[in-house]
């Protein structure tokens, strides 16, 4: 099975937490991403945003101690793919915190 399971490779690509200091409210920095999210993803709301796409998922959340945001992403298919699911995710964040986003995956950058 070992031999196979190598074959065949991971089924998914994702990134470890990404845990970021914000200025301001965290909450209202959600809002805006939640803004700026397009159709074509599945949206759950509760302690966050979690987005589901055709390719993968992307999750960010609120600290509940310092004014802090977590996210995750998860590619369901490539490696390559997260890139556009976190550009998707982060079109409606404001200031640097896509491109923080970007450099604290170490995947790249915006296409």
């Amino acid at each position: 099975l070992s031999g196979l399971a190598s074959e065949l490779g991971r089924p998914y690509h994702a990134t470890s937490e990404i845990r970021l200091s914000v200025e301001g409210n965290p909450l209202d920095i959600i809002s805006g991403i939640r803004r700026g999210l397009k159709e074509g993803a599945s949206l759950e709301t509760i302690d966050g945003i979690r987005a589901t796409y055709r390719e993968g998922w992307a999750l960010v959340r609120a600290s509940g101690t310092e004014s802090a945001l977590s996210f995750r992403f998860e590619s369901t298919r490539r490696a390559d793919d997260l890139n556009p699911l976190i550009e998707k995710f982060m079109a409606g964040a404001e200031g640097d915190l896509r491109d923080r986003v970007f450099k604290a995956a170490g995947i790249g950058g915006p296409s």
